[in-house]
């Protein structure tokens, strides 16, 4: 049995469920009959009932909920639906946000064999690699590394279905996943560099992973979890600042939820010279 040397304190470890409405949180302020192709688009983020977050994201003292707001250069990817068709849109860079940074507006073009005077569906993601695939659009479900909490991209989602001659739309983005949040002390003489933060998991994952041959992934347009070969390039991780002695640091992985319940779990830290550095065992709650 090799022997682990408890080196930093897990001080906080959340599962925060992010999950999706029922209803598409969509509001159509202006209907107008007509073959327009410019839209104007009102995106919030999800309200303060439900977990939250965004690329630089804040947690509350005391608090599991996560707020999110709009920054500068974040952009959404769009795809447009009618009947079987589904065409990919622009990248568009979220403009002209609100005092509080949760609401944000901008104009929007649809694109060539979209016919505005007949119904097609409006789909939006945020922080995830998006793709067309098997007449589905699906969003990357793997699990991320531990990013720190103001840097890590959650994934979010909106879909606007049965829409006809709109020249105004507001939306409500969703989630569709669950973030792990934890507070690390560590308790060394001197301080830690950390190369990567990571689950040591003696029994089944409570989340979907990625097979040799497949990736899960969350199709906004059913809302079903598949599992395809699909490929989708890693997004570049944040590095991990130095944990000096006596202090700590918030980190964050975002998972899918499989419906298992959690394993038991060590935290471990391996270190930028490969030493690995373990926490006591971990519940999940």
């Amino acid at each position: 049995m090799k022997t682990k040397q408890h080196l930093f304190n897990l001080l906080l470890f959340t599962g925060i469920l992010l999950v999706s409405c029922n209803s598409d949180d969509v509001s159509v302020p202006v209907l107008t009959p007509g073959t327009g192709h410019t839209l104007k688009l009102t995106v919030s983020m999800p309200s303060e009932g439900n977990p939250a977050t965004r690329v630089a994201a804040s947690q509350k003292t005391d608090s599991k909920n996560i707020e999110l707001r709009w920054k500068e250069g974040d952009k959404i990817q769009l795809y447009f639906k009618q009947g079987d068709n589904i065409k990919k849109g622009a990248e568009v860079t979220v403009q002209n946000f609100s005092n509080d940074g949760k609401r944000a507006e901008f104009d929007l073009s649809i694109p060539e064999g979209i016919d505005t005077a007949n119904p097609f569906d409006l789909y939006g993601v945020h922080g995830v690699l998006s793709a067309i695939s098997d007449n589905a659009i699906v969003l990357d479900g793997r699990a991320s590394g531990f990013q720190p909490l103001d840097k890590i991209a959650i994934p979010i989602f909106f879909k606007a279905q049965n829409l006809t001659g709109v020249t105004a739309l507001d939306v409500t983005f969703r989630h569709y996943g669950a973030l792990h949040v934890v507070t690390l002390k560590n308790n060394a003489a001197s301080r830690l560099e950390p190369k990567s933060i990571f689950l040591d998991i003696d029994g089944t994952l409570w989340y979907h992973a990625a097979s040799e041959q497949t990736i899960p992934v969350y199709d906004m347009v059913s809302e079903t979890l598949l599992h395809q070969a699909i490929s989708f390039e890693l997004p570049a991780s944040q590095s991990l600042e130095p944990i000096a002695s006596g202090t700590n640091t918030k980190l964050a992985q975002w998972v899918m939820p499989n419906g298992q319940n959690p394993a038991e779990f060590n935290l471990a830290v391996r270190l930028n010279d490969d030493q690995i550095k373990y926490s006591g065992i971990v519940l999940l709650r």
